[in-house]
């Protein structure tokens, strides 16, 4: 809580100060004052500048988080005894990882917005048109050639589910540990410790999903979401009015509208996360309905964690940040009964 709020109060000072124009200013000067450090054509162009404010930036960023580093290791941790680090192993281990990101970080950045900035609004297009085909590449090939050659199946024995028995293995390592872990795709690979009738009644939920279409909706919103975030982003780029109001009058850098966007878009993405959670959670409720006993047992075993069936938090906090309802609230969520019955499948 403590990080959060003096991020945005670091992001409302960077607004309000125009710390961006004085950075991009102050980069510029750095940039003259190198002389012979670059070649003349380099030096000249946008690169070099771009450069030197993300280095800026960095440094800076650097300087703020040491802070808050320190505060949570030499403080707060040293407060309750668990803080297994001295003041020198410290600072080195920050002087390494720093110097490393500064060069690195900072060149890649850099190169890879100067390439957007060439290519323009044809590389828009490209990640549009390819970003969803990726998704469904990817969706389909993990469960057929990569999970197969990460973990040791062995087909399902016979059993009167009379569900095609070549599409559902159970993962060797699970079964020894004991330890349920569930994935499902569109080549049904089921990867578990359960029980046959356990088996039938996923083998149904997951029917249910298709019958009610939440597959086919969740595709749709990866290609919807990249498209809406794409369009804010050359809304936000491409927007003079944007520039002048941070200072940036006299030209348009490419670096700082990627930056403006930032800011902007992490406003909107606690919007957009929230609406994505409310429609999976609605989701995922709607699947639960009319598979209670069975499904409960089953959604214990995949717990990784044994405390979250039991975890009470607040509903608004959950929305935020689950995608899913915790199991304790799936658990409530069906219509069997108190608080108190539900949590027997604990």
């Amino acid at each position: 809580m403590v990080s959060k709020t003096l991020v945005l109060f670091r992001r409302l000072i960077t607004i309000r100060l125009e710390m961006y124009l004085k950075l991009w200013v102050l980069s510029g000067y750095l940039t003259k004052s190198s002389g012979g450090v670059f070649p003349s054509r380099i030096n000249d162009g946008p690169f070099i500048h771009s450069f030197v404010f993300v280095s800026v930036i960095q440094v800076l960023a650097f300087c703020f988080y040491l802070l808050l580093d320190y505060y949570e290791h030499f403080m707060l941790e040293e407060t309750y005894g668990v803080n297994k680090q001295t003041i020198g192993r410290f600072v080195l281990s920050t002087v390494k990882t720093t110097r490393i990101s500064l060069v690195a970080i900072s060149t890649t950045i850099v190169w890879f917005l100067e390439s957007l900035a060439d290519v323009g609004y044809k590389y828009y297009c490209y990640l549009g048109y390819v970003i969803p085909r990726v998704n469904v590449i990817f969706a389909t090939l993990v469960p057929a050639l990569v999970a197969p050659s990460l973990n040791k199946f062995r087909p399902l024995a016979d059993a009167r589910e009379k569900y095609p028995l070549a599409k559902i293995h159970i993962d060797h390592v699970h079964e020894i540990n004991r330890r349920a872990n569930l994935s499902y795709y569109s080549a049904v690979h089921f990867i578990g410790y359960c029980t046959t009738d356990e088996i039938i009644t996923l083998t149904a939920y997951e029917i249910g999903l298709s019958k009610m279409n939440h597959s086919v909706m969740k595709i749709l919103t990866m290609p919807v979401s990249t498209l809406w975030v794409l369009s804010l982003y050359l809304a936000c780029i491409h927007n003079k009015s944007c520039y002048t109001s941070f200072g940036f009058s006299n030209e348009q850098p490419f670096l700082i509208g990627c930056l403006l966007f930032m800011d902007v878009w992490s406003a909107l993405e606690s919007f957009r996360k929230f609406t994505l959670n409310l429609g999976s959670r609605y989701l995922v409720h709607e699947a639960d309905k009319g598979y209670l006993d069975k499904l409960c047992s089953l959604l214990s075993k995949f717990s990784e964690d044994e405390t979250t069936s039991k975890a009470k938090v607040d509903w608004a906090y959950s929305m935020l940040h689950n995608a899913e309802p915790l199991l304790s609230e799936r658990f409530l969520a069906f219509d069997y009964g108190s608080e108190e019955e539900s949590n027997k499948y604990d």
